[in-house]
């Protein structure tokens, strides 16, 4: 990958997650590296994210604590799920939404023979994500009801209140 100057954006959003401001309201991420938000906040309570753009096209992305993870509050990402079956293919979806940061998000499907395309990812608050299943066999509708009840989505969250 080469690094173009000025074809190469680093995109930078940042995302509180004080309780005392509640949950981020639609647009409420800004496009800057300085922070413009309530001014007492500590940087344990605030995430980045980042994503490298070449021309149009993001690359690369990552979700950054501005304090190390042992200090960061990691609250409940509430994620949204939802399943759909991709016609003509064998794949499923799983459609994600987090109302919270939510860091390394880890889905699995127990009894339900398959892999996913990707794991362990990061979900920005508001950002949808999707990701693929990719089962062994073909799944009928009841297979596909099946993997629904069986999916479990974790992430950082669930590993601290554990």
């Amino acid at each position: 990958m080469d690094l173009v100057p000025g074809k190469t954006v680093l995109a930078v959003n940042w995302h509180h997650v004080h309780p005392q401001f509640g949950p981020p309201k639609p647009g409420e991420t800004k496009p800057e590296i300085t922070f413009d938000g309530p001014s007492k906040l500590a940087p344990e309570w605030l995430y980045v994210l980042a994503v490298l753009m070449i021309g149009a096209e993001p690359v690369s992305r990552t979700i950054v604590p501005l304090a190390p993870l042992a200090r960061a509050p990691l609250p409940d990402p509430k994620i949204k799920a939802m399943v759909k079956v991709e016609a003509g293919t064998n794949r499923v979806w799983v459609d994600l939404k987090a109302e919270q940061v939510a860091l390394a998000v880890y889905l699995d499907a127990p009894g339900v023979p398959g892999l996913f395309e990707k794991n362990f990812f990061d979900i920005f608050p508001g950002e949808e994500r999707a990701a693929a299943f990719l089962p062994h066999q073909p799944l009928d509708t009841e297979g596909v009801e099946a993997f629904a009840r069986r999916l479990r989505v974790r992430t950082l969250y669930d590993s601290r209140i554990a």
